[in-house]
C-alpha cells in the first residue's frame, strides 16, 4: 500500500482557507500561515509513504519505508550511513517485568546539520545559548546526540501509592558527555533553587536524583541519572534501576539482530498489567474504570481475555 502526500497540493488548499481561519487570541500570525512556507521549501517533491502487513502463523509484521532524505542535510546522511548496526539498535533496556514498548534508535547529530531549516536552526542556536548559562558546550551537545536514544515503557513505578509500569527516556553519548552535561545542570544554585532534588544511591550508577515528590500533586519518582555514557531522565522507582528486565523468547531473537534502530510492544505484557490495574483498587486505573458504562468496561475486560501475543 502507499500513501501519497503531495505537499505543495496540501499547502495550496491550506492556504485557501485562510480568510476562514481565525487569528490567535494573542495576535500573532494566524494558524495557517505559520508554517506552510516552512513546508513549502523543505518538501520540493512529494512524500511517500509506503507500508505492507504481512500475517503469518502465530505473527503479523508490518513494515514502512518514506523518502525522507530529500529533507535531510547530506552530510548526516553520509555519517548515518558509515554508523554499523548493533544489537537491539542499542536499546537501554532496565528494570524488572516485561517490558510494554521500547523505542530506540543511533543518533549522529551535529548543529549544522539543521543549516538547511533555518527556524529549527535557530531554536537550536538558541537552545545552545540557553545551556551555555550552565557552561555546556555545542561540542557536549553534538557528543551526547552521536551515540543512540532509547524511550522505553516497563518496569515499576509507585505513582500515587499504586504499582504502574515506569517509562523513562535514555541518551547514550560519547567523551563522557553524560556526565559532564548532568554535573554541570545539577550543581547549578539556579537549577538547584527551581527543582530540588534529593541524591539516591544506586549501585553502578554515576550519580542519580530524585526530584522533590511534594512538588507534583500526588506522589511520583521522577529521576535523572547519569550510568556510564548515558544520561537517564524518567518516572521510575530507583530500587529497580539495576533490575533485569524478563525477555520472551521472541523478545530476545528481535534485541540480538544487528540494528540501526529497533522497536516493539509486548501485547501480552500490556494485557498483564491492565488486567491487573482493573482488579486492583489502588491503581488510578479502577477508578477510572469505574466512571465507564458497564457495558464498555465488560467490553474491556473481554478484550484484556483474548489472547494477544508479541509480533
Amino acid at each position: 500500500s502507499l500513501l501519497h502526500l503531495d505537499f505543495p497540493t496540501l499547502i495550496k488548499m491550506a492556504s485557501e482557507q485562510k480568510a476562514r481561519e481565525k487569528a490567535d487570541k494573542k495576535g500573532g500570525k494566524k494558524i495557517d500561515e505559520i508554517d506552510l512556507d516552512v513546508l513549502k521549501a523543505y518538501f520540493k517533491a512529494p512524500l511517500e509513504i509506503e507500508y505492507n502487513i504481512d500475517k503469518e502463523p502465530g505473527s503479523l509484521l508490518f513494515s514502512m519505508g518514506v523518502n525522507i532524505e530529500e529533507a535531510l542535510n547530506s552530510a548526516y546522511l553520509e555519517r548515518f550511513a558509515k554508523l554499523d548496526p548493533v544489537p537491539g539498535g542499542e536499546i537501554f533496556l532496565m528494570g524488572g517485568g516485561r517490558p510494554l514498548f521500547a523505542l530506540s534508535s543511533k543518533l549522529s547529530v551535529k548543529g549544522s546539520d539543521l543549516d538547511i531549516y533555518p527556524e529549527i536552526a535557530k531554536l537550536w542556536k538558541d537552545g545552545i545559548k540557553q545551556l551555555a548559562r550552565y557552561g555546556i558546550t555545542e561540542s557536549e551537545v553534538e557528543n551526547l546526540l552521536s551515540g543512540s536514544v532509547s524511550l522505553v515503557c516497563g518496569g515499576s513505578a509507585a505513582v500515587a501509592g499504586a504499582r504502574m509500569p515506569g517509562v523513562y527516556l535514555a541518551l547514550t553519548g560519547r567523551e563522557g558527555a553524560a556526565s559532564s552535561i548532568f554535573k554541570k545542570v545539577t550543581d547549578n544554585a539556579k537549577f538547584a533553587a527551581t527543582l530540588p532534588t534529593a541524591p539516591v544511591d544506586v549501585k553502578g550508577w554515576e550519580m542519580v536524583l530524585q526530584v522533590d515528590p511534594s512538588l507534583f500533586p500526588f506522589p511520583v519518582p521522577v529521576l535523572f541519572g547519569v550510568k556510564g555514557e548515558t544520561l537517564f531522565v524518567g518516572v521510575y522507582d530507583a530500587a529497580g534501576l539495576n533490575a533485569a528486565p524478563e525477555i520472551s523468547g521472541s523478545l530476545k531473537a528481535l534485541l540480538e539482530k544487528g540494528s540501526l534502530s529497533t522497536s516493539f510492544f509486548d501485547f501480552e505484557a500490556v494485557r498483564a498489567f491492565l488486567d491487573g490495574a482493573l482488579s486492583d483498587k489502588s491503581s488510578p486505573l479502577y477508578a477510572l474504570a469505574e466512571e465507564l458504562p458497564r457495558a464498555i468496561l465488560d467490553s474491556v475486560k473481554d478484550v484484556l481475555g483474548a489472547e494477544l501475543s508479541v509480533p
